[in-house]
């Protein structure tokens, strides 16, 4: 699960799991290059404009996780190679 936001410029998102992405959509428009890890000002910057979208919406608990982000601790299980009878 996840939420965003869009600025004229970038594009933001939170991951539940804590992940982030972030992208100049004016100089990179296809969305190629994620710079979360660098451009952590913007990051924050966007990451605020969210959390503030979110409380407007009233949506229930996703602040949370954005501002406690607890990584899964089980392994993704890909149920596209589970037999037929685990489905």
């Amino acid at each position: 699960d996840w939420r965003g936001i869009i600025t004229d410029s970038w594009k933001y998102a939170f991951y539940e799991d804590g992940s982030e992405m972030l992208f100049n959509t004016a100089e990179d428009p296809y969305e190629m290059n994620n710079l979360a890890s660098t451009q952590p000002g913007t990051r924050e910057e966007m990451k605020q404009l969210l959390l503030d979208e979110l409380v407007k919406a009233r949506e229930p608990f996703f602040d949370v996780i954005i501002r406690n982000p607890v990584p899964p601790d089980l392994e993704d299980i890909d149920i596209t190679k589970l037999p037929a009878s685990e489905k």
